[in-house]
């Protein structure tokens, strides 16, 4: 029998944070030309695993006004601070001219800002909002999920629709998916079921298998932000097949303290490092007349990760000790995703 890593600290299921630490890795990795089946591969599951992740860890409300307020704190003023502090650089910095900066900072007529990865924030802020409406209206979960499924080959591809609310079927399959996996979860007979030893392995190795199948050979490379999943099959197919895979194996290994870290300051760092991007691609077109962000190669995509990564986490370190000293400024670093 394999011992399951179930830890809880503070509320937080650990390997959820580890998990979230290796998805963000995924992220950044994925934003830097990795080969195209290294980079195919990490697009067919890293988005749709934060979806399934956020619904994984979401707690029934019964007041929707509170879940709301929590919504809103949580990802929608964030998502308001980095859009804005993302226009004013495409104003004063790239000199983008106002209307389009305005357009792109709106999510307006399919453009979105020059630091593409917010969108992640306001899609989600929408899913959950929309979902606890449809919870209120006792639409049941089964329902929402189908229906997600079956309208995001109709709805996703209208990529001008504003504010990306053409991805909320897609991301709402994903969120309830990880809303049903919890329960599941949360039973005695899965919890021992998934302590045998061959169960795990032969589980682990068909999913991983699925994943790589319908995610590399059987589906284009996908885009969100593009709104183009190629064939909604396989995509959904290789999706689940790569969270299932991934949620199987981080739930027993052993607890990385980076991993972790990573994971808490997630947000932070989906939001920031295409800003890391834009300053090293400065500095290495200026000096070697090279693009460390879009030239294609796998180690160096791997080098600049842990450089991202790296300086993410020092500016978050940083911070943290200034809000220590400055409690009052504790609660504006939370709304960067600093933790």
């Amino acid at each position: 029998m394999i011992q399951q890593k179930n830890t809880v600290v503070s509320g937080r299921i650990e390997w959820i944070d580890i998990l979230k630490g290796f998805g963000m890795i995924c992220v950044v990795l994925g934003h830097l030309s990795p080969s195209l089946p290294v980079e195919q591969f990490i697009y067919s599951f890293h988005m749709p695993l934060f979806f399934f992740l956020s619904g994984f860890v979401k707690k029934e409300q019964a007041n929707i006004g509170l879940s709301m307020k929590k919504n809103t704190l949580s990802l929608f003023i964030p998502f308001l601070l980095w859009d804005f502090l993302s226009f004013l650089v495409s104003v004063i910095g790239i000199k983008q001219d106002i209307i389009t900066s305005v357009y792109r900072a709106c999510f307006i007529n399919g453009l979105h800002s020059w630091n593409a990865p917010i969108w992640f924030l306001l899609v989600l802020f929408l899913t959950k909002s929309l979902h606890d409406i449809l919870r209120v209206i006792h639409i049941p979960n089964w329902i929402i999920l189908l229906v997600s499924i079956a309208a995001s080959p109709f709805i996703a591809p209208l990529e001008k629709a504003p504010f990306m609310l053409n991805l909320i079927p897609v991301a709402m399959a994903f969120f309830v998916f990880g809303i049903e996996c919890r329960r599941i979860y949360d039973k005695p007979k899965l919890q021992e079921m998934v302590r045998q030893k061959t169960i795990v392995i032969l589980s682990g190795i068909f999913l991983l298998a699925v994943s790589i199948v319908f995610g590399i050979f059987l589906n284009s490379r996908i885009s969100f932000t593009g709104a183009d999943f190629g064939n909604y099959f396989s995509f959904y197919i290789s999706a689940i097949g790569g969270i299932l895979f991934f949620v199987l194996l981080f739930m027993y290994l052993p607890n990385w303290k980076l991993l972790n870290t990573i994971g808490k300051n997630s947000m932070f760092i989906m939001c920031f490092h295409y800003w890391i991007f834009t300053g090293l691609d400065m500095v290495s077109n200026k000096l070697f007349h090279f693009s460390v962000w879009h030239y294609r190669n796998t180690l160096k995509a791997i080098a600049v990760t842990i450089i991202t990564i790296a300086l993410c986490l020092f500016i978050c370190f940083v911070v943290r000790k200034i809000g220590n000293r400055f409690p009052k400024a504790k609660k504006g670093f939370l709304l960067f995703g600093i933790k």
